[in-house]
């Protein structure tokens, strides 16, 4: 299947007390940031919004949340639903450290046979669903999931037959949900 990219931009962005896809860490807003990445890849790029955020995001390709009140996996589901046969790579607003060379190993790693291909941040000790891979198939078994309960996306890849792999730059997976994380990665990227 064709591989689509996803930046994730639906999100309440309560922790951060503002709209974590509006954020500037590369002179630009973060989501135009991320799908200019995604781009470089030569992948279609689509951005996932709820309908109440859809406006800010004028003039690119967008898919609204078809089912709402399940944070990222509503946009995760939304966009499987809506590029019917497409592989979709996602990306989530609040990783200001991602970068080409991490993106280029899922992508090269992806492995079309799984469900998903996904980062195993060993540092954490867990799976990143929020930078991973999600093939066609992933679809029905989420909506089945969903329907037992499931709804958070890392639950959701661990009982699922998918690819984990690790990157050279554990960085790159952080991500800024609080403020006082966005000011540590903004002094980070002042230092490179």
């Amino acid at each position: 299947p064709a591989l689509k990219g996803i930046v994730l931009t639906g999100g309440n962005s309560t922790r951060m007390q503002q709209n974590k896809s509006l954020l500037v860490y590369h002179h630009q807003p973060q989501w135009l940031h991320l799908s200019e990445l995604l781009e470089q890849q030569g992948l279609d790029t689509y951005l996932s919004s709820t309908e109440k955020n859809a406006s800010l995001y004028q003039g690119k390709a967008l898919i609204v949340d078809q089912i709402a009140g399940f944070g990222p996996l509503s946009g995760i589901i939304s966009c499987l639903l809506a590029l019917k046969d497409s592989a979709i790579l996602v990306l989530a607003c609040d990783l200001p450290l991602i970068d080409v060379s991490t993106l280029q190993e899922l992508i090269q790693a992806r492995d079309q046979s799984k469900v998903a291909t996904a980062f195993y941040n060993d540092e954490s000790g867990f799976l990143e669903p929020l930078i991973a891979i999600y093939e066609p198939r992933a679809l029905p078994i989420m909506l089945q999931l969903l329907a037992q309960g499931y709804s958070c996306p890392r639950k959701m890849l661990m009982q699922c037959d998918i690819l984990k792999i690790e990157t050279k730059n554990t960085q790159a997976l952080s991500n800024a949900n609080l403020p006082e994380e966005r000011e540590k990665i903004l002094k980070q990227l002042n230092k490179i």
